[in-house]
Protein backbone atom coordinates (compact mmCIF):
# COMPACT_ATOMS: atom_id res chain seq x y z
CA UNK A 1 0.00 0.00 0.00
CA UNK A 2 1.34 3.14 -0.95
CA UNK A 3 -0.58 6.77 -0.13
CA UNK A 4 -4.54 5.30 -0.83
CA UNK A 5 -3.28 2.86 -3.35
CA UNK A 6 -3.31 -0.90 -3.06
CA UNK A 7 -1.17 -2.84 -5.01
CA UNK A 8 -0.44 -6.56 -4.82
CA UNK A 9 2.54 -8.58 -5.06
CA UNK A 10 2.21 -9.51 -8.54
CA UNK A 11 1.57 -6.34 -9.25
CA UNK A 12 4.45 -4.94 -7.84
CA UNK A 13 6.64 -7.42 -9.73
CA UNK A 14 5.44 -7.02 -13.17
CA UNK A 15 6.91 -2.99 -12.69
CA UNK A 16 9.93 -4.36 -10.90
CA UNK A 17 10.42 -6.20 -13.76
CA UNK A 18 9.33 -3.97 -16.52
CA UNK A 19 12.22 -1.80 -15.00
CA UNK A 20 14.60 -4.20 -14.83
CA UNK A 21 14.55 -5.81 -18.45
CA UNK A 22 13.57 -2.43 -20.38
CA UNK A 23 15.13 0.35 -18.37
CA UNK A 24 12.89 2.66 -19.65
CA UNK A 25 12.39 6.13 -18.36
CA UNK A 26 9.77 7.41 -16.04
CA UNK A 27 7.13 7.97 -18.58
CA UNK A 28 7.57 5.01 -20.22
CA UNK A 29 6.82 2.82 -17.01
CA UNK A 30 3.88 5.66 -16.02
CA UNK A 31 2.34 4.74 -19.64
CA UNK A 32 2.90 0.77 -19.12
CA UNK A 33 0.94 1.07 -15.28
CA UNK A 34 -0.70 4.53 -15.10
CA UNK A 35 -1.04 3.58 -11.01
CA UNK A 36 2.75 4.33 -10.48
CA UNK A 37 2.14 7.80 -10.50
CA UNK A 38 5.80 8.98 -8.50
CA UNK A 39 9.04 8.04 -8.75
CA UNK A 40 9.08 7.01 -4.92
CA UNK A 41 6.93 4.31 -5.70
CA UNK A 42 9.15 2.65 -7.49
CA UNK A 43 11.79 3.08 -4.43
CA UNK A 44 8.85 1.77 -1.92
CA UNK A 45 8.02 -1.04 -4.51
CA UNK A 46 11.90 -2.45 -4.34
CA UNK A 47 12.03 -2.17 -1.16
CA UNK A 48 8.89 -4.06 -0.37
CA UNK A 49 10.05 -6.50 -2.85
CA UNK A 50 13.37 -7.25 -1.26
CA UNK A 51 11.83 -7.67 2.42
CA UNK A 52 8.45 -8.39 1.99
CA UNK A 53 8.14 -10.19 -1.83
CA UNK A 54 10.92 -12.90 -1.41
CA UNK A 55 8.78 -14.22 1.60
CA UNK A 56 5.82 -13.83 -0.46
CA UNK A 57 6.87 -16.06 -3.45
CA UNK A 58 8.18 -18.76 -0.98
CA UNK A 59 4.86 -19.07 0.69
CA UNK A 60 2.65 -19.77 -2.61
CA UNK A 61 5.66 -22.57 -3.39
CA UNK A 62 4.09 -23.38 0.51
CA UNK A 63 0.32 -23.38 -1.16
CA UNK A 64 1.86 -25.05 -4.37
CA UNK A 65 3.11 -27.87 -1.78
CA UNK A 66 0.05 -28.58 0.33
CA UNK A 67 -1.78 -28.56 -3.36
CA UNK A 68 -0.04 -31.10 -5.06
CA UNK A 69 0.09 -33.28 -1.70
CA UNK A 70 -3.69 -32.93 -1.58
CA UNK A 71 -4.15 -33.97 -4.96
CA UNK A 72 -2.09 -36.50 -4.69
CA UNK A 73 -3.54 -38.13 -1.55
CA UNK A 74 -7.50 -37.93 -3.30
CA UNK A 75 -5.98 -39.65 -6.06
CA UNK A 76 -5.01 -42.48 -3.95
CA UNK A 77 -8.55 -41.83 -2.27
CA UNK A 78 -6.67 -41.38 1.12
CA UNK A 79 -8.88 -39.21 3.70
CA UNK A 80 -7.55 -35.61 4.37
CA UNK A 81 -8.08 -33.38 6.96
CA UNK A 82 -7.06 -29.77 8.64
CA UNK A 83 -3.68 -30.95 10.32
CA UNK A 84 -2.59 -32.78 7.22
CA UNK A 85 -2.69 -29.24 5.49
CA UNK A 86 -0.60 -27.91 8.41
CA UNK A 87 1.45 -30.26 8.64
CA UNK A 88 2.38 -30.01 4.90
CA UNK A 89 2.31 -26.63 4.98
CA UNK A 90 5.12 -26.41 7.93
CA UNK A 91 7.28 -29.00 6.67
CA UNK A 92 7.28 -27.12 3.36
CA UNK A 93 7.97 -23.33 5.38
CA UNK A 94 11.21 -24.87 7.09
CA UNK A 95 12.73 -26.25 4.35
CA UNK A 96 12.23 -23.01 2.43
CA UNK A 97 13.62 -21.39 5.50
CA UNK A 98 10.56 -19.18 6.81
CA UNK A 99 11.30 -19.79 10.34
CA UNK A 100 8.24 -18.00 12.08
CA UNK A 101 5.05 -19.37 9.49
CA UNK A 102 3.35 -21.17 11.66
CA UNK A 103 -0.05 -21.84 8.99
CA UNK A 104 -2.89 -20.02 10.93
CA UNK A 105 -6.49 -21.34 10.78
CA UNK A 106 -6.95 -18.38 8.34
CA UNK A 107 -4.23 -19.20 6.45
CA UNK A 108 -5.69 -22.82 6.00
CA UNK A 109 -8.87 -21.73 5.53
CA UNK A 110 -7.90 -18.91 2.68
CA UNK A 111 -6.10 -21.72 0.67
CA UNK A 112 -9.08 -23.86 0.96
CA UNK A 113 -11.49 -21.13 -0.24
CA UNK A 114 -8.74 -20.97 -3.27
CA UNK A 115 -8.73 -24.33 -4.21
CA UNK A 116 -12.33 -25.20 -3.64
CA UNK A 117 -11.75 -27.80 -1.23
CA UNK A 118 -14.32 -28.37 1.42
CA UNK A 119 -15.15 -31.25 4.36
CA UNK A 120 -17.50 -33.39 2.26
CA UNK A 121 -18.94 -36.53 3.86
CA UNK A 122 -17.72 -40.16 3.06
CA UNK A 123 -20.23 -41.49 0.57
CA UNK A 124 -18.38 -44.83 -0.86
CA UNK A 125 -15.35 -46.79 0.62
CA UNK A 126 -12.91 -48.60 -1.65
CA UNK A 127 -10.37 -51.46 -1.08
CA UNK A 128 -6.63 -50.31 -1.66
CA UNK A 129 -6.84 -52.66 -4.52
CA UNK A 130 -9.65 -51.14 -6.38
CA UNK A 131 -8.89 -47.92 -5.56
CA UNK A 132 -4.92 -49.20 -7.48
CA UNK A 133 -7.24 -50.81 -10.36
CA UNK A 134 -9.45 -47.71 -10.49
CA UNK A 135 -7.61 -46.83 -14.40
CA UNK A 136 -8.30 -50.69 -15.43
CA UNK A 137 -11.56 -50.44 -13.91
CA UNK A 138 -12.40 -47.21 -15.81
CA UNK A 139 -11.11 -48.57 -19.31
CA UNK A 140 -12.96 -51.44 -19.33
CA UNK A 141 -15.91 -49.49 -18.92
CA UNK A 142 -15.07 -47.43 -21.55
CA UNK A 143 -14.34 -50.79 -23.65
CA UNK A 144 -18.00 -52.08 -23.22
CA UNK A 145 -19.95 -48.97 -23.78
CA UNK A 146 -17.71 -48.83 -27.03
CA UNK A 147 -18.53 -52.26 -27.92
CA UNK A 148 -22.15 -51.81 -26.66
CA UNK A 149 -22.02 -49.02 -29.35
CA UNK A 150 -20.93 -51.10 -31.78
CA UNK A 151 -24.34 -52.92 -31.79
CA UNK A 152 -26.85 -49.99 -31.53
CA UNK A 153 -27.49 -49.79 -35.31
CA UNK A 154 -29.06 -52.66 -35.19
CA UNK A 155 -31.62 -51.91 -32.92
CA UNK A 156 -34.44 -49.55 -32.35
CA UNK A 157 -33.60 -47.42 -28.85
CA UNK A 158 -36.85 -48.58 -27.68
CA UNK A 159 -35.66 -52.56 -28.24
CA UNK A 160 -32.33 -52.17 -26.31
CA UNK A 161 -33.12 -52.24 -22.54
CA UNK A 162 -31.29 -52.10 -19.12
CA UNK A 163 -32.56 -53.26 -15.59
CA UNK A 164 -30.97 -53.63 -12.40
CA UNK A 165 -31.25 -54.29 -8.48
CA UNK A 166 -32.26 -51.75 -5.89
CA UNK A 167 -32.35 -52.38 -2.54
CA UNK A 168 -34.82 -49.82 0.14
CA UNK A 169 -35.34 -49.95 3.48
CA UNK A 170 -38.85 -50.93 5.03
CA UNK A 171 -38.50 -47.35 6.91
CA UNK A 172 -36.64 -44.52 5.74
CA UNK A 173 -35.49 -41.44 7.67
CA UNK A 174 -34.15 -37.65 6.83
CA UNK A 175 -30.48 -37.80 7.41
CA UNK A 176 -30.71 -33.74 8.28
CA UNK A 177 -33.20 -31.41 9.77
CA UNK A 178 -34.27 -28.37 11.28
CA UNK A 179 -33.50 -27.89 14.81
CA UNK A 180 -32.67 -25.32 17.92
CA UNK A 181 -28.76 -24.11 17.77
CA UNK A 182 -26.44 -25.42 20.85
CA UNK A 183 -28.81 -28.89 21.87
CA UNK A 184 -26.72 -32.19 22.77
CA UNK A 185 -28.61 -33.86 20.80
CA UNK A 186 -30.71 -34.11 17.33
CA UNK A 187 -33.24 -37.15 17.84
CA UNK A 188 -35.39 -38.72 15.31
CA UNK A 189 -38.20 -40.79 15.55
CA UNK A 190 -39.18 -43.72 13.81
CA UNK A 191 -41.56 -46.45 14.03
CA UNK A 192 -38.93 -49.59 13.95
CA UNK A 193 -35.19 -48.96 13.87
CA UNK A 194 -35.14 -52.54 12.60
CA UNK A 195 -36.74 -51.48 9.27
CA UNK A 196 -34.19 -48.86 8.80
CA UNK A 197 -31.67 -52.05 7.94
CA UNK A 198 -34.24 -54.64 6.62
CA UNK A 199 -34.82 -54.27 2.69
CA UNK A 200 -36.73 -55.73 -0.31
CA UNK A 201 -35.88 -55.35 -4.04
CA UNK A 202 -37.29 -53.58 -6.90
CA UNK A 203 -35.69 -54.15 -10.56
CA UNK A 204 -37.42 -52.05 -13.82
CA UNK A 205 -36.68 -51.62 -17.12
CA UNK A 206 -35.18 -48.56 -18.84
CA UNK A 207 -34.80 -48.06 -22.47
CA UNK A 208 -32.50 -46.43 -24.76
CA UNK A 209 -35.41 -43.98 -25.88
CA UNK A 210 -35.95 -42.60 -22.40
CA UNK A 211 -39.10 -44.69 -21.03
CA UNK A 212 -39.68 -46.52 -18.22
CA UNK A 213 -41.36 -49.77 -19.17
CA UNK A 214 -44.57 -50.59 -18.16
CA UNK A 215 -44.03 -53.19 -15.59
CA UNK A 216 -41.25 -54.24 -12.79
CA UNK A 217 -40.25 -56.41 -10.10
CA UNK A 218 -40.61 -56.35 -6.42
CA UNK A 219 -39.14 -58.77 -4.10
CA UNK A 220 -40.40 -58.59 -0.83
CA UNK A 221 -38.80 -59.68 2.79
CA UNK A 222 -40.93 -62.69 3.93
CA UNK A 223 -40.13 -65.28 6.69
CA UNK A 224 -41.90 -68.22 4.28
CA UNK A 225 -39.04 -67.88 1.82
CA UNK A 226 -39.95 -67.84 -2.04
CA UNK A 227 -43.86 -68.11 -1.53
CA UNK A 228 -46.23 -66.16 0.26
CA UNK A 229 -48.44 -67.88 2.68
CA UNK A 230 -52.37 -68.45 2.01
CA UNK A 231 -54.29 -65.42 3.85
CA UNK A 232 -51.15 -63.29 2.04
CA UNK A 233 -52.05 -64.23 -1.21
CA UNK A 234 -55.51 -63.85 -0.34
CA UNK A 235 -55.27 -59.90 0.07
CA UNK A 236 -52.01 -59.07 -1.41
CA UNK A 237 -52.85 -56.05 -3.40
CA UNK A 238 -52.60 -56.47 -7.40
CA UNK A 239 -51.49 -53.39 -9.50
CA UNK A 240 -50.91 -53.42 -13.41
CA UNK A 241 -47.05 -52.49 -13.57
CA UNK A 242 -45.82 -54.71 -10.59
CA UNK A 243 -45.10 -58.45 -10.75
CA UNK A 244 -45.39 -59.18 -7.11
CA UNK A 245 -42.33 -61.81 -5.60
CA UNK A 246 -40.75 -62.68 -2.09
CA UNK A 247 -37.80 -64.49 -0.83
CA UNK A 248 -36.55 -64.81 2.79
CA UNK A 249 -33.60 -62.10 2.54
CA UNK A 250 -35.90 -60.02 0.40
CA UNK A 251 -32.68 -60.32 -2.08
CA UNK A 252 -33.27 -61.87 -5.84
CA UNK A 253 -32.31 -65.43 -6.44
CA UNK A 254 -31.59 -67.03 -9.74
CA UNK A 255 -35.28 -68.62 -9.94
CA UNK A 256 -36.51 -65.10 -9.41
CA UNK A 257 -34.22 -64.02 -13.05
CA UNK A 258 -36.17 -66.89 -14.56
CA UNK A 259 -39.52 -65.00 -13.12
CA UNK A 260 -38.25 -61.65 -14.20
CA UNK A 261 -37.79 -62.87 -17.67
CA UNK A 262 -41.33 -64.92 -18.02
CA UNK A 263 -43.87 -62.38 -16.31
CA UNK A 264 -41.96 -58.74 -16.69
CA UNK A 265 -39.56 -58.86 -20.20
CA UNK A 266 -41.67 -61.28 -22.63
CA UNK A 267 -44.73 -59.69 -22.14
CA UNK A 268 -43.33 -56.50 -23.27
CA UNK A 269 -41.36 -58.14 -26.02
CA UNK A 270 -40.15 -61.44 -26.89
CA UNK A 271 -37.78 -61.41 -29.19
CA UNK A 272 -35.35 -58.54 -31.42
CA UNK A 273 -34.40 -56.90 -28.31
CA UNK A 274 -30.40 -56.13 -26.79
CA UNK A 275 -30.70 -56.35 -22.74
CA UNK A 276 -27.53 -54.86 -21.28
CA UNK A 277 -27.58 -56.41 -17.27
CA UNK A 278 -24.68 -56.12 -14.58
CA UNK A 279 -22.35 -59.19 -13.73
CA UNK A 280 -24.01 -60.57 -11.38
CA UNK A 281 -23.81 -64.54 -12.16
CA UNK A 282 -27.71 -64.44 -11.50
CA UNK A 283 -27.87 -61.86 -14.54
CA UNK A 284 -24.76 -63.27 -16.34
CA UNK A 285 -26.13 -66.48 -17.49
CA UNK A 286 -26.53 -66.23 -21.57
CA UNK A 287 -28.89 -70.26 -21.47
CA UNK A 288 -31.26 -68.51 -19.44
CA UNK A 289 -31.40 -65.66 -21.51
CA UNK A 290 -31.67 -67.69 -24.87
CA UNK A 291 -34.54 -69.63 -22.73
CA UNK A 292 -36.44 -66.89 -23.51
CA UNK A 293 -35.13 -64.84 -26.26
CA UNK A 294 -33.87 -67.94 -28.83
CA UNK A 295 -33.55 -65.95 -32.15
CA UNK A 296 -30.84 -64.58 -33.34
CA UNK A 297 -32.04 -61.13 -33.02
CA UNK A 298 -31.53 -60.67 -29.65
CA UNK A 299 -28.80 -60.38 -27.63
CA UNK A 300 -27.25 -60.36 -24.18
CA UNK A 301 -24.43 -57.89 -23.02
CA UNK A 302 -23.08 -58.17 -19.52
CA UNK A 303 -21.70 -55.42 -17.98
CA UNK A 304 -17.82 -56.27 -16.71
CA UNK A 305 -17.21 -56.77 -13.07
CA UNK A 306 -16.52 -53.59 -10.67
CA UNK A 307 -17.74 -50.96 -13.84
CA UNK A 308 -21.54 -50.93 -12.62
CA UNK A 309 -21.15 -47.41 -11.29
CA UNK A 310 -19.61 -46.02 -14.64
CA UNK A 311 -21.63 -48.23 -17.23
CA UNK A 312 -24.99 -49.33 -15.93
CA UNK A 313 -27.83 -46.72 -16.78
CA UNK A 314 -29.99 -47.20 -14.42
CA UNK A 315 -27.37 -46.63 -11.43
CA UNK A 316 -26.45 -42.99 -13.27
CA UNK A 317 -29.67 -41.37 -11.78
CA UNK A 318 -32.83 -43.42 -12.15
CA UNK A 319 -32.32 -44.95 -8.88
CA UNK A 320 -31.55 -41.71 -7.19
CA UNK A 321 -34.85 -40.32 -8.45
CA UNK A 322 -36.93 -42.72 -7.61
CA UNK A 323 -35.23 -43.15 -3.58
CA UNK A 324 -36.04 -39.45 -3.65
CA UNK A 325 -39.48 -39.56 -4.48
CA UNK A 326 -40.30 -42.55 -1.59
CA UNK A 327 -38.29 -40.84 1.09
CA UNK A 328 -40.72 -37.59 0.24
CA UNK A 329 -43.45 -39.71 0.91
CA UNK A 330 -42.17 -41.46 4.54
CA UNK A 331 -40.88 -38.08 5.77
CA UNK A 332 -44.67 -36.98 4.87
CA UNK A 333 -46.25 -39.46 6.86
CA UNK A 334 -43.85 -39.53 9.52
CA UNK A 335 -44.12 -35.36 9.54
CA UNK A 336 -47.89 -35.25 9.74
CA UNK A 337 -48.32 -37.86 12.52
CA UNK A 338 -50.39 -40.18 9.50
CA UNK A 339 -51.36 -43.85 10.75
CA UNK A 340 -50.53 -45.23 7.53
CA UNK A 341 -48.22 -48.26 7.93
CA UNK A 342 -45.76 -48.19 5.01
CA UNK A 343 -44.37 -50.85 5.85
CA UNK A 344 -47.44 -53.24 5.44
CA UNK A 345 -46.76 -55.31 2.29
CA UNK A 346 -49.71 -53.54 0.59
CA UNK A 347 -48.47 -49.78 0.97
CA UNK A 348 -44.54 -51.11 0.21
CA UNK A 349 -46.48 -52.36 -3.48
CA UNK A 350 -48.95 -49.31 -3.80
CA UNK A 351 -46.24 -46.24 -3.37
CA UNK A 352 -43.41 -48.41 -5.96
CA UNK A 353 -46.35 -48.70 -8.04
CA UNK A 354 -47.19 -44.69 -7.76
CA UNK A 355 -43.33 -44.19 -7.86
CA UNK A 356 -42.83 -45.79 -11.03
CA UNK A 357 -46.44 -44.89 -12.53
CA UNK A 358 -44.95 -41.29 -12.23
CA UNK A 359 -41.68 -41.80 -13.37
CA UNK A 360 -42.92 -43.33 -16.00
CA UNK A 361 -44.59 -40.08 -17.86
CA UNK A 362 -43.38 -38.62 -20.77
CA UNK A 363 -42.34 -35.59 -19.22
CA UNK A 364 -38.99 -37.89 -17.41
CA UNK A 365 -38.14 -39.31 -21.02
CA UNK A 366 -35.21 -36.13 -21.35
CA UNK A 367 -34.20 -37.52 -17.75
CA UNK A 368 -33.88 -41.66 -18.47
CA UNK A 369 -32.18 -40.57 -21.91
CA UNK A 370 -29.59 -39.00 -19.43
CA UNK A 371 -28.91 -42.23 -17.65
CA UNK A 372 -27.91 -43.52 -21.25
CA UNK A 373 -25.65 -40.08 -22.20
CA UNK A 374 -24.21 -40.03 -18.90
CA UNK A 375 -22.18 -43.33 -19.08
CA UNK A 376 -21.33 -42.94 -23.41
CA UNK A 377 -23.92 -44.90 -24.67
CA UNK A 378 -25.68 -42.32 -26.96
CA UNK A 379 -24.87 -39.15 -28.07
CA UNK A 380 -27.74 -36.82 -28.36
CA UNK A 381 -27.60 -34.99 -25.48
CA UNK A 382 -31.43 -33.89 -23.91
CA UNK A 383 -32.77 -30.81 -23.24
CA UNK A 384 -32.69 -29.31 -20.00
CA UNK A 385 -33.94 -32.50 -18.42
CA UNK A 386 -35.64 -31.59 -15.13
CA UNK A 387 -35.75 -33.73 -11.77
CA UNK A 388 -38.61 -35.20 -9.34
CA UNK A 389 -38.49 -32.83 -7.41
CA UNK A 390 -38.57 -30.16 -9.86
CA UNK A 391 -41.53 -32.04 -11.57
CA UNK A 392 -43.24 -33.41 -8.83
CA UNK A 393 -42.68 -31.12 -5.96
CA UNK A 394 -42.19 -28.10 -6.67
CA UNK A 395 -45.39 -26.03 -6.41
CA UNK A 396 -47.10 -23.09 -8.00
CA UNK A 397 -50.26 -23.56 -5.75
CA UNK A 398 -50.05 -24.92 -1.98
CA UNK A 399 -53.68 -26.35 -2.32
CA UNK A 400 -54.97 -29.65 -3.09
CA UNK A 401 -56.66 -28.94 -6.52
CA UNK A 402 -59.19 -32.10 -5.92
CA UNK A 403 -62.86 -30.47 -5.49
CA UNK A 404 -63.68 -29.71 -2.19
CA UNK A 405 -60.16 -30.55 -1.04
CA UNK A 406 -59.09 -27.92 1.78
CA UNK A 407 -55.51 -30.45 2.36
CA UNK A 408 -52.25 -28.87 1.34
CA UNK A 409 -50.56 -30.12 -1.47
CA UNK A 410 -48.11 -32.96 -1.55
CA UNK A 411 -47.21 -33.77 -5.05
CA UNK A 412 -48.01 -32.61 -8.57
CA UNK A 413 -48.83 -35.16 -10.81
CA UNK A 414 -46.52 -35.83 -13.63
CA UNK A 415 -48.94 -36.93 -16.06
CA UNK A 416 -52.21 -34.84 -15.69
CA UNK A 417 -50.18 -31.95 -13.44
CA UNK A 418 -52.93 -31.75 -10.49
CA UNK A 419 -51.91 -31.14 -7.30
CA UNK A 420 -52.85 -33.49 -5.18
CA UNK A 421 -52.57 -33.79 -1.17
CA UNK A 422 -51.53 -36.84 0.40
CA UNK A 423 -54.55 -38.31 0.31
CA UNK A 424 -55.79 -38.10 -2.87
CA UNK A 425 -52.20 -39.32 -4.25
CA UNK A 426 -51.40 -42.30 -1.71
CA UNK A 427 -54.51 -43.23 0.08
CA UNK A 428 -56.77 -43.33 -3.15
CA UNK A 429 -54.14 -44.44 -5.46
CA UNK A 430 -53.95 -41.44 -7.99
CA UNK A 431 -53.15 -43.46 -11.42
CA UNK A 432 -53.68 -42.93 -15.18
CA UNK A 433 -53.79 -46.69 -15.46
CA UNK A 434 -56.41 -46.94 -17.81
CA UNK A 435 -55.60 -44.18 -20.29
CA UNK A 436 -52.17 -45.70 -20.74
CA UNK A 437 -53.22 -49.32 -21.88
Amino acid sequence: MYGNERFSYDYIKKVLEFRREKNPCFKSIQHNFPRVKHRCYLTNFKKYYDQGGARYEKIDKVRQFMYEKFEKARNLHLPVHDVDLKIWAIEKSRELGIDDFIASPHFILNFKKKYHIVSRKVTKIVTKKQSENEDIIIQAAKNFIIESRSYFTNYNLDNIWNTDQSGFCYEYYSQRTLDYCGIKSTVLVVNSVESTTHSYTIQPLITASGKLLPKMLLCLQESTGNEFGPYVKETLLQVPNIHITCSHSGKLTKGHVNDFYEKVLQPISNHGILLILDSWSGHADEKLFKKFYPDNNSKLMIIPPKTTSLSQPCDMIVFHQWKYFVKRIFNRVILDLNIINLKDRNNVIKMHSLVHHQLSAYVFKPLIQYAWRKPGYIDSLPKDFKTVKEICFSFTSYECQTQGCLNSVFVRCSHCFTHLCFSHFFIDFHNHFNTLI
